[in-house]
């Protein structure tokens, strides 16, 4: 074998030209002044270093393509190694140390401790197992290396001046195990200056010199030994002895391990906090999309009104000058009634319907209801034959045209039974009595309010899953009930014109009929207004915020909205034969949309979503920032604590640990490090969330605006920022320890 080295200008041989056939049961010393090459020559047989050229053949095994689990598995199984400074690992017991190596062959604890305390009893220090290195003479620390070398039971002892740290009486104990493990059949090969040691033990003596053999001597024969196959046992070390040996490192570390744990923790409680809002701003992502999705996308389907948004708002400006001036029965308001409730004719809807391409014209029909004091929207749906034409029931749910009864949604049902409420279908069949306090978003006169003509028994016919419902716009399905064309038409014969008036109200509790406020027209106007099933109603409402950007601002339901024509639309749908032309002529009976809320609803709803889209993309893009903070922080001091402990990867790389086995110790002690102060941060982080979360109530009622308040606690949002977080300082451990484990072990034992 020859070992090279390149310097500058010229070509160092450690090793030159060296050919040496070795057996077990053979005590071979080799000799030679400093830099004569020795160590060299003992790292290549220990596959700590690899020859630049020759060959290395073991039990008939050419080494030449080994690769680096190969000699990983060599150096544990056929090789002990015996250091002149012990090379024992400091925050670890004598016992332990030896356990170590034992880890490494897939042994059970049992096992190890046994087979520890057979290697120490042998070695005669029994009853220094749990005395750490610093706590141990110079003689004592060379036997627990013997006896870690011993532990995986190698054919080859390589011990590199064994006695060099030693006083001459126990030099003379060390050589006397030496020999007598070469005569139970071990190789043992030695690096000494001490030639008269060496004569004295030894069977062979090699002497170098230049990196050359001068002589190669036999002293004294010795037991011939059968050679067997070459271990390749593969199993690695231990996942508890790596936890053991990265939590042994941070004890010994405090002070470091004490500053990153208390520097990780404001970084994480922000990174749960961020996470936090992330998981609830999608969950508000999720509810527009519905809308965004179900209702102004719609094929085939057109809304017609004989309003634009200013010419019904004069109109209504001038109804509401009226009623606060207590003109109810004006001329003004009842004209602007029968509008409201049937804008066209039968004949218009005839003609409409003769347009080319219209295959049909639905008459929106939706009721305000009471079901044992819980307000909802009862609607007309489309008859059977356009069933795909609508955003609510699927196929199978769909009532016949003259089906009587009501059809509630899942979400709807737990309104009636409890929002936690599991078997909604239960429901089905139920007998129920409801009050129509509303019809098409035009409330009723007070004087109706309590008359059985407006209450109806009916039934509960099916309840249907619903996967679309919504938080922020408070259940924006749940809100509605369904009911059949023929059905809806039979509850519309119950009013009449003078049903209507155009304010909302509310049934008093105890009214003074001498109070002449009170009094329009023998009606009792009560100031404020009747909560109404609304789903979109907390949308509505002003704060700062929604003020500001404009946001949830849809203008749908209710007269006294500004911009509303709900009541006056009518549904268009449209078969292949619809083209320009056709749009020319519907235009001709007033204003065409493709939407179901109005063209201001819509700019407002998709605002609403770009907001959403903007404020998830910064939220995470924060994430991202705080998470790297501590991560790096983490490998700053994780790289500083491998600089310091180079001869401790190099001692585990030479009892045979792979590269994998070190990052695994590096990655648990950084995954201990954020599981520790990832704990911590998430009971510090609730009281946090909630604090933000009451600030932002007190001053903004996002909860009753929004529909749930941004910094809820979000149970998903949490646990996710927890794993990311822990999973990324986690592997943040990888990146420092993966320079060192590629180092060759040759190099990390000469570290100082």
């Amino acid at each position: 074998m020859t070992k090279k080295y390149h310097l500058k200008n010229k070509t160092v041989h450690a090793v030159n030209d060296v050919n040496l056939e070795f057996h077990k049961g053979e005590f071979v010393s080799i000799l030679g002044l400093s830099g004569s090459g020795k160590t060299t020559l003992v790292s290549q047989i220990g596959g700590l270093d690899k020859a630049t050229e020759g060959r290395l053949i073991v039990d008939g095994v050419d080494t030449t393509n080994f690769k680096q689990q190969d000699w990983n598995n060599y150096r544990k199984n056929n090789i002990g190694f015996v250091f002149q400074d012990f090379n024992l690992i400091s925050h670890l017991t004598a016992k332990e140390n030896i356990e170590i190596a034992l880890s490494l062959s897939g042994l059970s604890p049992k096992e190890k401790s046994d087979r520890a305390d057979e290697l120490l009893a042998l070695m005669g220090i029994a009853d220094q197992e749990d005395q750490l290195p610093k706590q141990l003479s110079g003689g004592q620390k060379q036997r627990v290396a013997i006896a870690r070398a011993l532990s995986n039971k190698p054919d080859i002892i390589l011990a590199d001046e064994p006695t060099g740290a030693l006083d001459p009486d126990t030099s003379v104990q060390i050589m006397e195990i030496l020999q007598s493990l070469a005569e139970q059949g071990h190789l043992v090969i030695m690096v000494t200056h001490n030639k008269y040691l060496a004569r004295d033990y030894s069977t062979r003596i090699v002497e170098l010199k230049a990196g050359e053999v001068i002589s190669n001597e036999e002293i004294k024969p010795c037991k011939k030994y059968k050679n067997e196959a070459l271990s390749t046992d593969k199993s690695s070390l231990q996942f508890m002895t790596a936890l053991k040996i990265a939590f042994n490192n941070l004890k010994i570390r405090k002070k470091s391990t004490i500053f990153l744990f208390v520097s990780l923790i404001p970084s994480m409680i922000l990174i749960i906090a961020i996470m936090n809002l992330i998981f609830n701003i999608d969950g508000y992502k999720k509810d527009v999309e519905p809308l965004l999705d179900h209702v102004l996308s719609k094929d085939n389907m057109l809304y017609l009104s004989p309003y634009d948004n200013e010419k019904l708002e004069g109109k209504q400006s001038a109804v509401y000058r009226d009623i606060t001036r207590k003109k109810i029965h004006s001329e003004k308001i009842e004209p602007f009634i029968k509008e409201t409730v049937q804008p066209y004719s039968h004949e218009d809807i005839h003609h409409i319907e003769n347009i080319k391409g219209v295959e049909k014209v639905l008459k929106n029909m939706t009721f305000h209801v009471t079901i044992d004091d819980n307000d909802f929207i009862l609607v007309a749906l489309p008859p059977k034959a356009y069933s795909a034409y609508q955003p609510y029931l699927h196929r199978k749910d769909y009532p016949d045209d003259n089906d009587e009864g009501v059809i509630f949604s899942s979400d709807a049902a737990k309104v009636l039974l409890g929002k936690y409420a599991t078997n909604t279908s239960s429901l089905a069949g139920q007998d129920i009595a409801m009050n129509i306090d509303h019809y098409k978003s035009v409330p009723l006169g007070m004087s109706i309010l309590n008359t059985d003509r407006y209450k109806v028994d009916t039934k509960i016919t099916d309840v249907f899953e619903r996967d679309s419902k919504t938080v922020l716009m408070r259940n924006y399905y749940a809100g509605y009930i369904f009911t059949s064309q023929g059905y809806a038409e039979k509850l519309k014969e119950r009013f009449t014109l003078d049903d209507f008036s155009l304010f909302e109200c509310e049934v008093p509790l105890s009214v003074d009929e001498t109070d002449d406020e009170l009094l329009i027209d023998g009606q009792y106007l009560v100031r404020g207004h009747r909560s109404i099933a609304d789903p979109l109603k907390p949308l509505r409402a002003k704060t700062s915020l929604q003020e500001k950007y404009d946001l949830f601002d849809f203008k749908e339901y209710g007269l006294h909205m500004k911009g509303n024509n709900y009541s006056v639309k009518h549904t268009i749908i449209t078969n292949d034969q619809w083209d320009k032309n056709s749009l020319k002529e519907l235009e001709a009976y007033g204003v065409v949309s493709h939407y179901h809320f109005d063209q201001y609803s819509v700019a407002s709803s998709r605002k609403t979503n770009n907001y959403i889209k903007y404020s998830l993309f910064g939220a995470t893009i924060a994430a991202v920032i705080v998470i790297l903070i501590p991560a790096l922080l983490v490998c700053v001091i994780l790289y500083i604590s491998i600089l310091l402990r180079i001869k401790e990867i190099g001692i585990l790389k030479s009892i045979g640990a792979r590269n994998r086995d070190i990052l695994h110790i590096f990655t648990m002690e950084s995954g201990l490090l954020a599981c520790s102060s990832g704990l911590v941060s998430f009971l510090l982080a609730i009281p946090v969330i909630q604090y933000i979360r009451h600030v932002l109530e007190e001053k903004y009622r996002l909860e009753y605006f929004l529909g749930s308040n941004p910094m809820n606690v979000n149970v998903m949002g949490i646990v996710a920022a927890f794993l990311i977080s822990v999973g990324l300082i986690t592997l943040i451990g990888l990146l420092p320890g993966k320079k060192a484990s590629q180092l060759q072990p040759n190099a990390l034992l000469k570290h100082d």
